[in-house]
């Protein structure tokens, strides 16, 4: 679980903060000097959804493995790596994202309690991008490891999002 705990504390470091998987780690990366455009428009793929950007809020340790179990709820196998990116509150209110709740698609009561949509608006999508590219964000890769630890812990507190059980019955956070 070492490799999960410090994983953990690289997603918890500026908590409360809201996680956005990014389609692959390539998909992500910072400028190669001051403001680059072409880094901005190439991260633009990882923001990519006209209903609204799928986020997921976690404020401490133990929303962490129950968030990213049931943010990969809906995939076979369940411990498939996943690439996030940490997303503060002051980083959408420098950019003026606007974020909602909204119930998402994950099958677990916990983590649709904690789905966000930050609305897709090119401009400030491209803002958001200028304000992490300026505070140097950089992605968090979760991978198969991490993965079954974060499983395996979220099932430890009662969370039933693994693979015997594919609909989790957890009932929200709040």
């Amino acid at each position: 679980m070492a490799g999960w705990d410090a994983t953990k504390e690289q997603l918890t470091a500026h908590a409360p903060v809201y996680l956005r998987r990014v389609p692959k780690s390539g998909s992500w990366r910072l400028p190669d000097t001051g403001n680059d455009p072409g880094a901005v428009e190439h991260c633009t793929a990882c923001f990519k959804d006209n209903q609204g950007i799928s986020v997921w809020r976690i404020e401490t340790d133990a929303d962490t493995a129950r968030v990213v179990a049931g943010m990969n709820d809906r995939r076979d196998p369940m411990h498939n790596e996943q690439v996030v990116l940490c997303l503060t509150e002051a980083d959408l209110d420098s950019a003026g994202a606007r974020i909602r709740r909204s119930p998402g698609l994950a099958g677990c009561g916990y983590a649709k309690d904690r789905h966000f949509d930050i609305e897709y608006d090119p401009e400030r999508v491209r803002a958001l991008i200028r304000v992490l590219h300026a505070r140097e964000a950089r992605t968090v890769k979760l991978n198969k490891n991490s993965m079954k630890d974060a499983i395996s812990e979220a099932a430890g507190s009662g969370c039933r999002v693994h693979a015997e059980a594919p609909s989790c019955p957890c009932p929200p956070a709040s």
